[in-house]
Formats: C-alpha cells, sequence, structure tokens
C-alpha cells in the first residue's frame, strides 16, 4: 500500500475549506438526526461533524445520551461521541466498537473513544482532537497511545437490547450492559 493511499485512509486532519468548497460544508445545525445519519457514511465526517459541532461538556453525575438528544443539545462528554460514532457509521457496515480506558490510580476517571478496523488497521475518533491518532495494526498498539490510562477494555455496545440508543431518552449509563457487562480490563503495555 502506498504512504499516500494509506494516509488518506486515516486522515482526519484536512486543510481548512477555500471559499468554492464553502457552499459542500454540510449545515449539521439544519439537519435532524436522522439526516445526519443518512448523509454521514465514514469515520473521518463523523469527527469532522463532532468536531465541528459539538461541545464538549463533563456531566458532574454520568449519563450517556441517545444520538438524538446529543446531536439536539449539541454537547455531551466521550460516552455520548462513542454513541454517536456508532449511531452514525452503524449503517454503513462499522461495528458499534470501543475502548474504554480506565487510570490505574483512580477507577472512576475514565474515557472511552470509537474504533474501527479499515484495511487490516485499527483507527479512532471521539470527543477530543486527540482521541483520533494515527492506525495501528493492533488495538494493543493504539491503546497504548492513550498514556494517561494504564489499562483498556474493547468492547462491542450492546445495542440489539436498547432500541432507544439513537432516538430516546433513557440514560444509557442507567443499564452498565450497554457499554459492556463486564468489560474485561487488560493492563497497557508500553
Amino acid at each position: 500500500m502506498s504512504l499516500t493511499l494509506f494516509a488518506s485512509l486515516f486522515s482526519c486532519n484536512s486543510p481548512p475549506p477555500s471559499e468554492t468548497d464553502a457552499e459542500k460544508i454540510t449545515p449539521y445545525d439544519k439537519m435532524s438526526y436522522q439526516e445526519m445519519i443518512a448523509q454521514i457514511h465514514t469515520p473521518e465526517e463523523v469527527q469532522d461533524y463532532i468536531s465541528h459541532y459539538i461541545t464538549k461538556e463533563e456531566e458532574e453525575e454520568p449519563y450517556a445520551y441517545s444520538f438524538r438528544l446529543f446531536h439536539e443539545r449539541r454537547k455531551g462528554d466521550c460516552s455520548e461521541a462513542v454513541v454517536a460514532a456508532a449511531a452514525l457509521l452503524i449503517d454503513d457496515g462499522y461495528p458499534p466498537y470501543a475502548l474504554i480506558f480506565r487510570s490505574h490510580y483512580l477507577h472512576s476517571d475514565k474515557h472511552g473513544i470509537f474504533v474501527y478496523e479499515r484495511e487490516g488497521y485499527w483507527g479512532s475518533l471521539g470527543i477530543n482532537n486527540s482521541d483520533v491518532i494515527p492506525p495501528f495494526y493492533t488495538l494493543e498498539k493504539l491503546a497504548a497511545k492513550f498514556g494517561m490510562y494504564r489499562e483498556y477494555a474493547f468492547v462491542r455496545l450492546s445495542v440489539e437490547d436498547f432500541p432507544g440508543w439513537i432516538s430516546g431518552s433513557e440514560d444509557l449509563n442507567r443499564n452498565k450492559r450497554f457499554f459492556g457487562l463486564q468489560p474485561v480490563y487488560k493492563r497497557i503495555e508500553r
């Protein structure tokens, strides 16, 4: 695979739009969550949506909104970004996978990113621009790039068990099974 093709497969850092491109920019605020699902097809488009439309907001109490509420509120944290990525990409053949990290020192200090496989490499995206890193052959190597965390768990979101995960109003954190019934954490080897 050529370096140019490899870089284009995972590039989330596109140059600023030119004036001729300005008309092509998707007006996210004028679209419903259903239109967003129909409009967005790639991880790069999801990251653009999260980076340019969503404001990062940490909740005092852990709460995970459905994609509809995340889109309407225009704010959320890492758990909503994972839900949004899954909602926007599941119809395009991307399984709803995530990595959940936790600190070795504080088990309450957690972070989540959406992960996807393409062309034999694992890529990532999330609420922070730093969640988008160069792709790796293995999840272990990708996880090792998140230096402040000591452990990670690979989970498949339980979307089949929660019909309201895209459009509902229920707190997805209420039922821990949505983000993995009993995630098995592995120590990150550096």
